[in-house]
């Protein structure tokens, strides 16, 4: 049987896949991303990629070129970087966790074109230390980049890459010494996709995702990207850091599958006796990111009658590689 890999096409732009297998039928008007009080279906999605992608040609932004994302997780990051994949220009999310210096060696270090951020984060930069960078565009301000790509045509097609051609960078959080770039392939999402969203955790349809992770690791990009749009689900865009936040947004969005790391686990146990978790709209809790301690995960079945699903993936392999499988999660172990 072939692998995942040599079933795709050899001429195969990853962004184009995730995109246009949701505009069939009974899918295009369905909501993709839930963010603070607005909502984006499968369709207003497609099209904002498709302004977004004639916006960067406009300025300048050439095939296998950088464009760096500093920013939370919002509508404007999901646009961004599916728009630069579908040019065949390569993307570099920037956790916006990072030190100054390293956020400025980063954009060095991939020489992006291009950066989007927002007002504040341009502020904390200038002066900007690369001679790489040709363009700023910001979320905010008098032109913001939402207004900059309603003003564009939708209709735009996508470059035709390979399966096997760079699609995006993710840094690593250079605890070793300085973020390293991990190059993805447009195959790799998919591979991810089939084998743990599909396989391993049975992500369908129905589901809604709420990851504390965020999109510039690799845990988040998969649990709040292109692992629900792999099977049409929905997902949260949400900036909570800390369990208070996160136990009002369960709340709010009703998510089905909670990815979580360990702290975050723990915490939300710790203030449970003045801000009870809801977890009647759970069917899946996933830790990864760090070991998670037995005690927690004892404790969280005791109190919310829940196993979790602990993993392990790193930056370099995009997501979650060795997995413990639903109904048979073994406390303490990752799989």
């Amino acid at each position: 049987m072939d692998s995942i890999s040599q079933q795709l096409p050899s001429i195969f732009n990853v962004a184009a896949y995730f995109l246009e297998n949701n505009l069939v039928p009974g899918r295009s008007e369905k909501i993709a991303f839930y963010y603070q009080d607005e909502t984006y279906t499968y369709s207003q999605v497609n099209r904002f990629v498709r302004c977004t992608a004639r916006l960067l040609s406009e300025l300048g932004l050439e095939r296998e070129n950088r464009l760096a994302i500093l920013l939370p997780d919002t509508p404007e990051f999901i646009f961004a970087f599916w728009a630069t994949i579908w040019l065949g220009a390569v993307p570099v999310p920037i956790n916006t966790a990072c030190t100054l210096d390293d956020i400025q060696y980063i954009l060095n270090d991939s020489r992006a074109k291009v950066l989007l951020t927002t007002q504040a984060w341009q502020e904390k930069l200038t002066p900007i230390q690369s001679e790489f960078l040709d363009h700023i565009l910001l979320t905010d301000g008098e032109t913001s980049f939402l207004s900059l790509i309603t003003q564009q045509n939708e209709q735009f097609p996508c470059a035709e890459t390979s399966r096997d051609e760079p699609a995006f960078w993710l840094y690593t959080s250079g605890s070793t010494g300085r973020p390293k770039g991990a190059i993805h392939l447009h195959q790799n999402m998919v591979i991810c996709a089939e084998n743990y969203a599909k396989a391993t955790l049975g992500l369908h349809s129905n589901d809604i995702t709420y990851s504390v992770a965020k999109m510039p690791f690799a845990y988040g990009l998969g649990n709040t990207l292109y692992m629900p749009m792999a099977v049409g689900a929905a997902a949260i865009l949400s900036d909570a850091n800390n369990a208070f936040d996160i136990i009002t947004d369960i709340q709010r969005y009703q998510p089905t599958i909670l990815f979580g790391i360990p702290s975050i686990y723990a915490n939300i146990l710790a203030v449970h006796d003045i801000a009870p978790l809801d977890t009647s709209s759970l069917r899946l809790c996933v830790s990864a990111a760090e070991q998670l301690p037995k005690t927690i995960w004892n404790k969280w079945r005791e109190t919310y009658n829940q196993d979790i699903c602990e993993g392990i993936g790193t930056t370099e392999f995009l997501h979650i590689f060795l997995s413990n499988r639903l109904g048979e999660c073994k406390p303490g172990s990752s799989g």
